[in-house]
């Protein structure tokens, strides 16, 4: 909505009917998408190898991040945020510093089949964390806050 704005675009393709962008108005959005990231570090084709705290004190102060390249040269990034988009398939990166075998720590692919087994009290005063901005974090929030009334319930961006 804010490209169709952005391009005076708005009016005309709600007035076309048919939300289905032509291949040059969807490139032209991608290039319009991509230049508002031109201040951040952005890397494609390469894979996260692991993703490590790094302690100041007993707190958290910021991230390592190795990742690999197509060539298999592994290289360092430090960060105090990071984005993980880890797609549709259930894919944590070995070493994110969660216990992946722990069921009470579900990808939104294991959230409705674990939620009951694990939590099947649903008048406890359980505490989750929601992580993501995606469809499925807003509809896991919606989901834990319809059917566990007295949960304590945070939702953070990772």
């Amino acid at each position: 909505m804010n490209y169709l704005f952005s391009s005076d675009r708005l009016e005309g393709f709600a007035n076309l009917r048919n939300f289905f962008p032509s291949r040059l108005e969807y490139n032209d959005y991608l290039k319009w998408s991509a230049n508002h990231f031109n201040d951040y570090v952005l890397l494609y084709g390469h894979k996260v190898v692991s993703i490590n705290p790094i302690y100041d004190g007993h707190l958290i102060d910021h991230l390592e991040i190795c990742i690999e390249d197509n060539n298999k040269t592994i290289s360092k990034l430090y960060a105090k945020n990071i984005s993980l988009a880890t797609g549709i398939t259930k894919n944590i990166p070995v070493g994110i510093f969660l216990d992946e075998k722990n069921k009470k720590i579900m990808h939104p692919n294991d959230f409705l089949n674990n939620l009951e087994h694990e939590f099947n009290d649903k008048n406890s005063d359980y505490k989750f964390l929601v992580i993501g901005s995606g469809q499925s974090a807003a509809e896991i929030t919606n989901h834990l806050s319809d059917h566990y009334p007295n949960i304590e319930l945070c939702l953070r961006n990772l």
